[in-house]
């Protein structure tokens, strides 16, 4: 697999989506974002996998919540 520890420019994608996807397929355990406390104490860590897994149960649960062609953000207000 390709190491992706910095992305190649002319790779484009079409959104964040596609992004992430490919980051979790090339680098499951590579962390994604460390969470900090006051900006300066770690308190959590999440992996490009843990993220994609977490987006895309996310988005079923969006899915479940809308009709066919809803926007996601009407889904969500309806909910607040």
């Amino acid at each position: 697999m390709k190491n992706l520890r910095f992305l190649d420019l002319d790779e484009k994608f079409d959104n964040l989506v596609d992004l992430l996807r490919l980051r979790a397929h090339s680098q499951p355990e590579q962390i994604a974002y460390t969470f900090l406390e006051k900006a300066e104490q770690e308190t959590d860590r999440i992996t490009y996998q843990v993220l994609d897994q977490r987006s895309r149960a996310f988005a079923s649960q969006l899915q479940s919540l809308a009709a066919t062609g809803e926007r996601a953000r009407e889904a969500c207000i309806h909910q607040v």
